[in-house]
């Protein structure tokens, strides 16, 4: 495979939170293998075109994506139907050559007749129906709660589509459970990611710390789950870090002096607080997809809290939570604050990671898919 196109959902540049981490990594890694790439790109919200992806891929595309009322009354899912765009089809169909759709979201054209012939590999980045209704419980908002609920059900009749596809990625053990049900070349290819060794830190911050894009509901339910159940101890000091955290969380932290919020830290700040934390939380109220912030935090940060899962590719390098049962997760992070990080856990999480998780291992994986 010496030319592929790669269909992404968003502009994976910068590489700043989970999807596009994967997508722009795989991207480096695919292009120093000598793949050439053509990379097309949907364009909305704040991020723009980025001439650093020019310095992997041939050519870049940008479309716009349209978010009309249309598309939301459409039989077809929202995040699928407002990437329908004429002129990708047409620029998939300059040459011949292998095409990655990136998500369930960029399927639109997966099974169009005249891609009947290309060889097509979708990357699922998350089993999205279960992901929007778990959306769906986790917000008060009777709009947002409407429009989750709606785009699962859609989702679900919607993924059906990925037998078109002549193999499908996926990011998580778990979830290839699921796929091969709807196509049976589906295989487990581990998330890419920007990391190369562990930090060799060993001295860590006496705090604890929770991150993540704060402007997600299921986010802010855990930041607030958290502050209220688990961050009360006042003999620990905690930090809370992401984007755009809300008015009403901020109220929340008003009082409670033992617990720092940091609010939209860059990428430099962000892995620094990371780096030395003496715990790093990355638990979530939605038991889906895989979390690539985690990934982060373990190369970078100490002990890290994340989910109880049946996922047994991290159980080594983790500790896991009951996140219904508080006492148990505060038994563990006392544990934990009293545990040392030694020489010898760095080096066992270093060759268990780079053994799991290598972006060239994975990128070959996926040239011989």
């Amino acid at each position: 495979m010496k030319h592929l196109h790669i269909v992404s959902f968003d502009i994976p540049f910068p590489a700043d939170y989970g999807g596009v981490i994967d997508v722009f990594y795989k991207i480096k890694a695919l292009h120093e293998l000598g793949v050439v790439i053509t990379l097309h790109c949907f364009e909305y919200g704040e991020r723009q075109p980025q001439k650093e992806l020019e310095n992997y891929c041939k050519n870049v595309f940008y479309y716009k994506r349209t978010r009309s009322i249309l598309d939301l009354l459409s039989s077809q899912p929202f995040i699928v139907k407002s990437r329908e765009n004429k002129e990708l089809l047409a620029n998939l169909l300059l040459d011949k050559h292998p095409i990655l759709f990136e998500g369930l979201h960029t399927c639109f054209y997966l099974n169009h007749p005249l891609l009947e012939n290309r060889y097509k590999m979708v990357r699922c980045h998350n089993i999205e129906h279960v992901y929007y209704y778990s959306l769906f419980e986790n917000t008060n908002n009777l709009l947002k709660q409407f429009y989750f609920k709606s785009e699962s059900k859609k989702l679900k009749k919607y993924e059906s589509v990925l037998s078109a596809a002549n193999k499908l990625l996926c990011i998580s053990e778990n979830d290839t459970v699921h796929f091969i049900k709807i196509n049976n070349h589906s295989e487990y290819i581990p998330a890419f990611h920007g990391n190369e060794l562990v930090n060799s830190n060993l001295e860590f911050d006496n705090y604890i710390l929770y991150h993540a894009n704060l402007c997600v509901s299921e986010n802010e339910q855990m930041a607030i789950y958290l502050i209220q159940h688990i961050f009360t101890n006042k003999n620990y000091n905690y930090k809370i870090a992401g984007k755009e955290p809300s008015s009403a969380l901020q109220k929340l932290l008003e009082n409670k002096t033992n617990i720092e919020l940091i609010a939209n830290p860059t990428n430099d700040v962000l892995n620094n607080l990371i780096s030395k934390a003496k715990i790093n939380i990355v638990t979530s109220m939605i038991d889906a997809g895989f979390k690539l912030k985690l990934i982060n935090a373990l190369y970078l940060g100490g002990h890290c809290i994340v989910n109880k899962s049946k996922d047994e590719v991290l159980k080594k390098t983790i500790h896991e939570v009951d996140i219904e049962n508080n006492v148990d997760f505060n038994n563990q992070i006392d544990e934990l604050m009293l545990l040392s990080y030694s020489n010898q856990d760095k080096e066992v999480r270093n060759n268990y990671l780079n053994n799991q998780f290598s972006n060239h291992n994975s990128a070959k994986m996926i040239l011989l898919a």
